[in-house]
């Protein structure tokens, strides 16, 4: 701001200038003009002089008088010339300074034309920043939509794993176990067998190696692995491994101290909880 005052300063002080120099240089014209008819006036007055002296010596007085006079003038208009020069010195010294304001404003004006080309590089910069987020934003905008469909796709996955998981729980609860203890402690140890109770159907000797066929099979629950036991009333008689399994029947090894296991027959009891 104080740069655009000091330009409208100098505009308003540099305008009238060269019309006082105009008015000056011809007031200094008149001058010169005047002295230099004052000069051929006094030549003039001279020559009649010197003509009058010849013709007239009686009139030399009225001369001298007169060339007095002019002298005068000539004085006066070299005084005035004189105050003329003294006037174009200070309105030249006044032009130099309003020339090194002009020098002063140029460069002002110069350093503002290259702040403004900063400017213009800076808002170049922010137009291309500005591109590259409405870019990123776009990006991420299609990130979010993605995110969005697969968050659906999820929640609907999740509510499948629900249903699911009911349909397990439901398996579970039919076959004997307790759904809270297999999500809670599923490594802990192994899970609660299901209560399964069936009896002995038949007995051989294979091998060396004792087999049983129990009435509880795949529709029972019984799953291969699963263990029996086989008990005569109060006693405990030994253990069945099932090895193979029908929908109606089972059949595994039996296992336990031979006195116990020459008691098992047909119709002892198995279960896979022993009652306290």
């Amino acid at each position: 701001m104080l740069n655009a005052a000091a330009i409208v300063v100098f505009v308003n002080k540099t305008q009238p200038l060269p019309m006082q120099l105009t008015a000056l240089q011809q007031q200094l014209q008149s001058a010169q003009m005047t002295a230099a008819a004052n000069l051929s006036a006094l030549q003039k007055a001279e020559n009649h002089y010197n003509s009058e002296v010849q013709l007239h010596q009686k009139d030399n007085t009225d001369n001298q008088a007169a060339i007095g006079a002019v002298q005068s003038q000539l004085n006066e208009a070299r005084v005035t010339i004189a105050r003329l020069q003294a006037d174009n010195t200070d309105l030249q010294a006044t032009v130099n300074t309003d020339n090194s304001n002009v020098q002063l404003s140029t460069a002002t004006a110069d350093k503002l034309q290259e702040q403004a080309t900063q400017l213009r590089t800076a808002n170049d910069k922010l137009a291309k920043e500005n591109q590259e987020f409405g870019t990123r934003n776009a990006e991420l905008s299609s990130t979010l939509d993605s995110l969005q469909a697969r968050t659906e796709e999820t929640q609907e996955k999740l509510e499948q794993s629900k249903e699911d998981q009911q349909k397990l729980e439901s398996f579970i609860t039919q076959r004997g176990y307790d759904p809270q203890n297999v999500l809670t402690s599923p490594t802990a140890g192994p899970v609660a067998t299901p209560s399964i109770e069936g009896i002995v159907q038949d007995k051989s000797v294979i091998n060396g190696n004792t087999f049983v066929t129990i009435s509880v099979g795949s529709a029972d629950g019984v799953a291969k692995g699963m263990k029996f036991y086989v008990v005569n009333g109060a006693d405990f008689l030994g253990i069945v491994t099932i090895d193979t399994v029908d929908s109606d029947n089972s059949i595994g090894k039996l296992e336990g101290t031979p006195d116990k296991l020459d008691q098992v027959q047909k119709g002892n009891e198995v279960r896979t909880q022993l009652r306290s």
